[in-house]
């Protein structure tokens, strides 16, 4: 499924890494936390928010046993989760936490400018204008993040344009 993935950020960054899935694979290691993580997704575009929470719970789990805490796929999971389940009731604090911690792990392993860095503050930001009424926080992420996705992706980027149009509603949301 990765090697398929329609967002670029989420498929394999090198054929060396596709090589590594195949080979745990071939060797019989531990792969159930990839099929785990897109079934959470599967069951998240369904709207089966705590099924979907389920199945990456199970995928941070292998992957930070058998990766590392700070590797990109057992982020990737966190990240998922969080976004699981900040639609059930009475776990968007947790969500948002998750995001926060996920976050500045992300932003030390892959830096500030890396398209999923530049991603996941986008996210966290919306989770902040989410009933959590951080509309600040929210502004505060955008203002720190336009500048780098313009310098990143340029003015014209489809990330660039809705942040803007991210800040320009928190900002009105605000007032």
């Amino acid at each position: 499924m990765k090697a398929l993935e329609k967002d670029r950020n989420r498929r394999y960054e090198t054929a060396n890494g596709l090589a590594r899935d195949v080979e745990r694979f071939l060797a019989d290691e531990v792969v159930e936390a990839t099929i785990r993580n897109a079934l959470g997704t599967v069951y998240f575009y369904l709207g089966q928010f705590v099924l979907a929470a389920d199945q990456y719970r199970k995928a941070i789990e292998i992957r930070t046993k058998e990766l590392g805490l700070r590797h990109p796929d057992a982020l990737q999971s966190r990240f998922d989760f969080a976004s699981a389940i900040l639609p059930l009731p009475g776990r968007m604090q947790e969500s948002i936490e998750m995001e926060e911690l996920t976050l500045k792990l992300r932003r030390e392993v892959l830096g500030e400018e890396h398209p999923d860095t530049l991603l996941r503050i986008g996210n966290l930001a919306s989770a902040y204008v989410n009933p959590a009424n951080q509309a600040d926080k929210a502004e505060q992420l955008l203002r720190q993040l336009l500048p780098i996705s313009r310098y990143t992706n340029g003015e014209l980027h489809d990330g660039t344009t809705s942040k803007t149009l991210a800040l320009s509603t928190s900002v009105m949301i605000e007032t």
